[in-house]
């Protein structure tokens, strides 16, 4: 796939589906009092435009990040612009917030940041990134052809290195999505731009829900169904890769109904497990990232460090694939009409 092809968000979107409508650069540095800020209106076919685009399409549903929403009766609600013309004053409180927990906190560092007001998906969104400097070498030639390298300690990342921070605020619907750095204020470990600066309802990451679900599923299984666990294993694994690809997310309760339907002591503990563990009965979002975790061949790792990769569709195949639970707890398979063996 072509780099003018290239899919790059978490949602398969591409830079292309991006469009900007207004920008706001400014520059984070705990030496100036205030933050300097400039509005920037990109045109369509300039390199910078492009670089933007790219930055929100690669964090745009991203597997690590948060998802929460904005309440409507918070401050951030309060200050969120209508029209454009109110978009500066949002990136003006904003850009103070941040600042003033840059004073009092070292760890999130100096750096250059970006706003934009942009549509995707035929949303509106409000964004921010924040690239941390990088120190690079200049190299340069003077009038008498002599060479200098000359050390810049605030060169920007391209579009692909990780953004140290970013938020997406959806206008449409309030939900938002936020990087996951934390670092520590007032000796908490928090999320400082969701926590702090936006004030969030919070939920938990796609990655950190997708696998509390699969944890709990697996271990109800383990506990429930003793020498039939691995085959109910491989067919949960079937089942939820196939909700996955047909729903686009993971819809706990019929997930729940189908996987236990045959064992009702089954379904009541996992409803007791997936309560300790806070697991939601709305649906979850899942990324095509996950999705394509969800569908592809699934790894099968021995203690010795065997690897084996078995398509999804072979899983519950018994006239290839034969479990037995062992009496620790753990699986034996038997791979049976093996046709001839390759040496790779």
């Amino acid at each position: 796939m072509g780099q003018s092809e290239q899919k790059m968000g978490g949602n398969n979107v591409k830079w292309q589906d991006v469009v900007i409508k207004k920008v706001f650069f400014c520059m984070f540095d705990t030496t100036l009092e205030v933050v300097p800020y400039s509005g920037y209106v990109p045109g369509d076919e300039d390199e910078m435009y492009r670089y933007l685009c790219q930055m929100v399409a690669k964090y745009y549903y991203h597997e690590t990040s948060r998802k929460g929403f904005i309440h409507e009766e918070s401050e951030l609600q309060q200050i969120l612009p209508e029209t454009g013309d109110q978009f500066e004053a949002f990136v003006n409180c904003i850009c103070d917030e941040i600042q003033d927990l840059m004073h009092a906190n070292p760890e999130i560092q100096t750096g250059a940041g970006m706003f934009a007001w942009v549509t995707l998906e035929d949303q509106d969104y409000i964004t921010f990134f924040k690239s941390n400097y990088q120190s690079r070498f200049l190299v340069s030639q003077d009038e008498n052809s002599a060479v200098h390298w000359t050390l810049n300690h605030m060169i920007l990342p391209g579009p692909s290195p990780k953004v140290n921070e970013y938020f997406y605020l959806n206008l449409n619907d309030n939900q938002a999505q936020v990087s996951d750095f934390e670092c520590y204020i007032d000796g908490l470990k928090q999320n400082y731009l969701a926590d702090q600066v936006l004030k969030l309802d919070f939920k938990p990451s796609e990655a950190v829900t997708v696998k509390a679900i699969d944890d709990s599923v697996v271990e109800t299984i383990k506990h429930c169904y003793e020498e039939q666990a691995p085959q109910k294993i491989m067919e949960y694994k079937t089942i939820v890769a196939d909700q996955v690809k047909e729903k686009g997310q993971i819809i706990v309760p019929e997930l729940e109904e189908a996987v236990f339907k045959d064992n009702e002591q089954a379904a009541v503990l996992y409803q007791e497990v997936a309560e300790q563990q806070q697991i939601p009965k709305i649906p979850v979002y899942v990324s095509k990232k996950t999705e394509r975790k969800l569908g592809k061949k699934q790894k099968l790792v021995t203690d010795s460090g065997i690897e084996l990769l078995v398509p999804l569709e072979l899983l519950k195949d018994e006239s290839i694939l034969e479990y037995h639970q062992n009496d620790d707890g753990k699986m034996s398979i038997l791979i049976k009409e093996i046709g001839f063996i390759e040496n790779k």
